[in-house]
């Protein structure tokens, strides 16, 4: 913070000081203010709504330099909805961040019909099939409009959440309470809390100390995530069903992936997941790893993260079936369950196959991870635009006699706050 907001702040103290001392005064004699006195008071008081002004753009003038998409407050102040306000600076537009329980679909401008998954579904098939009559007559000409001689489809914004939705209901990482920022832009600057701010007491007209920066910028890329499907031309041609299969399975494999991304990285482009996200705690199973035999080692986590000043309610702990059955067996000396502590029972466990039981922990090849932390922390942007291209001529499919359907998915992460996720590691 500059000093120039620093002093701002020390005269904005001097006048509240001054303010208490009129009253202090009045007080000490017990009798009213004088009608100098509440003179004085007022010119005080004005003086803290300007200064309070002041700190503000000044305050908004670092971030600009930072060049962050800061958090703005106020119910009003930009898309409805209950998540997080960003705003990003290459567009200028209010970003809303969602949370986990509200979808793009429903906070997003609509224009033309309504549309719904069903009609997802049937517009892949009417795509390649060209029979378009199990489409409502609303929605047929728009949806028709999408398909190119080049086999593509160009699928509608609205229906492009949808998907999206479906991926995320289905991604643990968003169970877990993982924020949704949609993207403008293939690039969005954010903020993150790099070090907690340092208070200090200071006598009268002392100087507070400036403590080192604690905000840095996330910026996020759009990674774009592909997905290839294949069918028959014969299931094609039968099966009336078969595009709800395929937008299921492409949002399945979308939420699974994600999950994975999100967790471990990619390197393709490289991208840092939460397990090896600089900041994130750690606590060790030993050398060689173990298995859990109490629960020693989630409190030592949970310790970690109320050290960093994180919070101690709300947290999910994200882990393998196999670690979770391991903790849901464990027995006292009597051969009785064991009773985790109070504070591992507030703990939400979520069970995903993506955290592999296959990672190297010294001579261990067979080791796994837990993964526990405040997941509102995580904030996946991703591109509401979702690319759906249809092919009966691509690679093998002309001899194979198949049509191939590939999905693009454009998305990136980052930790508002990495001090508050630990993972154990070496979990056999």
């Amino acid at each position: 913070m500059t000093v120039d907001v620093i002093a701002l702040r020390q005269e904005r103290g001097d006048h509240l000081a001054a303010m208490q001392t009129i009253i202090d005064k009045a007080e000490a004699a017990h009798r009213d203010v004088t009608a100098a006195e509440l003179a004085e008071y007022d010119t005080h008081k004005a003086a803290l709504v300007s200064l309070d002004n002041r700190i503000a753009r000044a305050e908004d003038f670092e971030r600009e330099k930072l060049g962050l998409a800061r958090p703005v407050d106020g119910p009003d102040a930009g898309p409805r909805g209950k998540g997080p306000l960003f705003i990003d600076r290459a567009s200028g537009r209010a970003l809303r961040g969602l949370l986990p329980s509200e979808k793009l679909a429903d906070h997003a401008e609509r224009a033309g019909p309504r549309f719904d998954l069903a009609d997802f579904g049937h517009a892949l098939r009417a795509a390649v099939t060209g029979d378009w009559s199990p489409l409502r007559p609303e929605i047929r000409d728009t949806l028709r409009e999408g398909v190119n001689t080049g086999g593509g489809f160009l699928v509608p914004d609205e229906l492009s959440r949808l998907v999206i939705d479906l991926a995320r209901a289905q991604s643990v990482v968003f169970q877990a309470g993982a924020i949704t920022i949609p993207m403008t832009s293939d690039t969005l600057t954010i903020a993150r809390l790099t070090a907690d701010p340092v208070a200090a007491w200071v006598g009268e007209n002392a100087t507070i100390p400036d403590a080192e920066p604690t905000f840095g910028a996330g910026t996020l890329v759009a990674r774009k995530l592909g997905i290839l499907c294949k069918a028959s031309n014969e299931v094609l041609d039968d099966a009336v069903n078969l595009g709800d299969i395929i937008v299921n399975s492409m949002a399945s494999a979308a939420a699974l992936e994600l999950d994975r991304a999100v967790l471990y990285g990619i390197t393709q482009p490289d991208s840092t997941g939460i397990r090896d996200f600089t900041g994130v705690g750690e606590v060790s199973m030993g050398t060689n790893g173990a298995a859990l035999d109490d629960f020693s080692e989630p409190m030592d986590a949970l310790q970690k993260i109320a050290a960093a000043n994180g919070p101690v309610d709300n947290l999910v702990a994200v882990m393998h079936p196999r670690s979770w059955a391991a903790l849901g067996k464990l027995e006292d000396s009597t051969g009785q369950p064991l009773r985790p502590p109070a504070a591992w029972e507030r703990v939400r466990q979520l069970v995903s196959t993506q955290v592999p039981v296959t990672l190297t922990q010294g001579s261990s090849n067979v080791a796994s991870d837990i993964i526990i932390g405040s997941w509102p922390e995580v904030m996946v942007a991703i591109r509401s635009a979702l690319r759906i291209e249809i092919s009966r001529e691509a690679g093998a499919a002309f001899s194979d006699d198949q049509t191939w359907f590939r999905c693009i998915l454009r998305a990136h992460w980052t930790l508002a706050h990495p001090g508050f996720f630990v993972r154990i590691v070496g979990v056999l």
